[in-house]
């Protein structure tokens, strides 16, 4: 039967990891395609762990086998049930019910949280009792055979799950099929434990099992109240470790999957290597890759992220690895017995589960800026120093030149790595933190004749102001006369004509395309950020382009595509419709799929009406992607890329911009982008980032 176990939690921890990325990305575009989403959804799969380790704690400890057979295979229908009742009522398992869809803003988290329940909560918490039920019922079982290699095999099938995922089963599956297979796969399953379960209830009571000594372990069998304070500490702060570094991955490059699971695949290699063997961890080289991976991570933050992608992909999850090495090496070294081991995982996801939510619902309420990356730093070290003093043969006992240069080195790396974190902008007036990023209000130029305000998000600007009263209506950065949408709107033909226009557009930013409106027009702006909005709207005095427009402005808040197609009973009418949510690096992809496209023309006036698409960015090239929508659509596109010199830059106010036009008619005289046949077509579906990566 070892052959049915090893089968049994590969196949249970692939299903358990393949579910995270799949629900995450079906629920992106509910919550704007925020970065955060993922964040939160983290913090709901490790509570969701941590309760079934409890519950696998509990079966094991009160219950008779035959009982605990029982209970787990009720649990695992009742899961199996709730993915074919989804299946069957919303079109695919693990979709969460419609009525749970967010209409307005705020900071969703808890709406996150139910929606997520609501799609794989019952499915989710089966499957993740099973690691350590299953290495119970094995040592039942097999008196004398050490379950921990089980552990490592359960965490390869994570790890299979996580690399397949962005790499074969997102290109080639649709969301509908992923989640027919894996309920298919979770029908297996719940079949293989029925078996195992059934051989389980019939196996002697669990003895225990005491292990010889190990003389490379730090601490005895019974590792003692500091050791068991270490069991949640060490998981701790590698799970905020994980979490904070994939928030500022997908902050500063962009939410795809790809990028959710590389950091989540690089922790749990950690927890495979050092539970397989105690030969993969040696603790002087992790120590020193974790110290060389932080110089590194400070540098980037000093230099900012406009060095490409491959300079984001490489210090970062580098860091990621070496801290959970560290963290997961020593935590290996304090293994209980057997008997023991369904308590060592319960507290294990008790401090996983607290990491999470330190970052996913502390850290945004009590930091202005991004600072649980220095913040996980520094306890990991702590954590490790305390490991080591407390070892009898410890070099921090033997060597008074250790206890002294070690300190020193790793008191100066903090200070780098706080210091790269904590210096913002000259002239920062206001920072401002929540669900949707961090905000900066930021003085250029002050007491020149050029002094600007501009709002920045993470390190992309949103918008600026000049602050020359004469200068102070003039649209600036990425929306003047010579820009895409400058033209858009400047060209229409209504504005030849003197009539009133109404103009839509989904990103508010600094409100700087009110700057182009005159009497009797209409300019409604869609924003889910409610920051962005309190700012835009004049709080703190900073913007005005808002209070000051001569035409008519309404602000809905919301996600743009949901707000639009709620409208879609009363079409707006739009004369031009700018889409100004792609410039961040962490872009929404659910506003650029054809579904999305389709949506935005039912909303235009007419064949004049223009859909003006801002596709700036540093990381992706989204020109064939827009390309390759208008020509499915049978509609003319052009593209306009403004290049400014330094000097323009500084007296107009303009930034380089990339801007493509699209129109049933006609479109204003520019570049004519012709897409690649290799270009895939993006889809609700299907959105493929990874080919439109600079």
């Amino acid at each position: 039967m070892t052959w049915l176990y090893s089968s049994a939690v590969f196949l249970s921890a692939f299903l358990l990891f393949a579910l995270q990325p799949a629900v995450g990305h079906l629920l992106l575009p509910w919550f704007g395609g925020a970065p955060a989403v993922w964040t939160v959804c983290m913090l709901f799969f490790q509570a969701f762990l941590l309760l079934g380790y409890l519950y696998a704690h509990l079966l094991v400890s009160r219950l008779s086998p035959r009982a605990q057979a029982l209970v787990h295979l009720t649990v695992l229908g009742a899961g199996l049930a709730a993915l074919l009742w989804a299946g069957l009522s919303y079109g695919a398992p693990l979709r969460p019910p419609p009525s749970l869809q967010p209409r307005g803003g705020g900071q969703p988290t808890f709406e996150v949280l139910a929606a997520l329940a609501a799609a794989c909560g019952l499915p989710y918490f089966g499957l993740s009792a099973n690691g350590p039920l299953l290495q119970a019922w094995f040592a039942r079982a097999n008196p004398g055979k050490p379950p921990y290699r089980l552990y490592a095999l359960s965490n390869a099938g994570s790890f299979l799950a996580l690399i397949a995922y962005p790499f074969a089963i997102d290109p080639l599956l649709s969301v509908r099929a992923q989640g027919w297979g894996m309920l298919s796969l979770f029908a297996l399953f719940a079949g293989a434990a029925a078996v195992l379960g059934q051989g389980a209830s019939r196996s002697q009571p669990l003895q225990l099992q005491v292990p010889a000594p190990n003389p490379s372990s730090a601490f005895p069998a019974d590792p003692g109240a500091f050791g068991r304070a270490l069991w949640l500490a060490l998981p701790a702060t590698s799970s905020a470790l994980l979490l904070a570094v994939s928030s500022q991955m997908t902050e500063e490059v962009t939410a795809v999957p790809f990028l959710w699971v590389l950091p989540l695949a690089l922790y749990l290699a950690s927890f495979i290597l050092t539970f397989e063997s105690e030969r993969w961890y040696r603790r002087g080289v992790f120590a020193v890759l974790f110290a060389g991976s932080g110089v590194a991570v400070s540098v980037l933050h000093f230099l900012g992220n406009h060095r490409g992608l491959s300079w984001q992909l490489i210090p970062l999850p580098a860091l990621l690895f070496a801290g959970a090495m560290l963290c997961h090496g020593e935590l290996a070294r304090l293994r209980p017995p057997a008997s023991g081991l369904t308590g060592f995982y319960l507290r294990l996801s008790l401090g996983s589960a607290a990491g999470a939510a330190l970052v996913a619902l502390a850290a945004p309420r009590l930091l202005t800026t991004y600072l649980e990356v220095p913040i996980a730093v520094s306890v990991c070290w702590a954590l490790l120093w305390l490991a080591m003093a407390r070892e009898k043969d410890s070099a921090l006992r033997r060597y008074r030149s250790v206890r002294t240069a070690v300190p020193a080195l790793v008191g100066a790396l903090l200070v780098m790595l706080w210091s790269a974190y904590t210096d913002g902008p000259d002239h920062t007036l206001l920072v401002r933190r929540g669900f949707f990023g961090v905000l900066r209000v930021v003085q250029i130029d002050p007491g020149s004749p050029e002094e600007a305000v501009a709002l920045i998000h993470g390190q992309t600007t949103h918008g600026m102001q000049f602050q020359a009263e004469k200068l102070r209506s003039q649209p600036t950065t990425y929306y003047g006369a010579s820009s895409g949408v400058g033209h858009a709107i400047l060209e229409h033909p209504r504005r030849q004509a003197g009539q009133p226009m109404k103009v839509g557009v989904v990103g508010l930013g600094a409100g700087t395309l009110g700057g182009w409106a005159l009497p009797g027009d209409q300019y409604r702006f869609y924003e889910i950020d409610p920051l962005v909005v309190d700012l835009a709207k004049g709080e703190g005095g900073y913007f005005s382009f808002l209070s000051g427009c001569q035409g008519q402005v309404e602000v809905v808040l919301g996600d743009g595509r949901v707000a639009l197609e709620s409208e879609l009973a009363q079409p707006q009418g739009f004369d031009v419709l700018a889409l100004d949510a792609f410039s961040s690096d962490a872009i929404p992809a659910h506003l650029l799929t054809k579904e999305a496209l389709e949506i935005y023309l039912r909303h235009l006036r007419d064949a004049d009406s223009v859909l003006a698409i801002h596709v700036s960015n540093r990381l992706l090239d989204l020109s064939p992607v827009v390309a390759r929508l208008a020509r499915e659509l049978g509609l003319k596109v052009s593209r306009f890329k403004a290049t400014k010199t330094k000097k323009t830059i500084k007296l107009a106010g303009e930034l380089p911009s990339d801007w493509m036009l699209l129109a049933r008619a006609r479109v204003p005289e520019g570049e004519v982008p012709e897409p690649s046949a290799l270009t895939p077509l993006w889809t609700d579906d299907h959105v493929d980032l990874l080919s439109a990566l600079r």
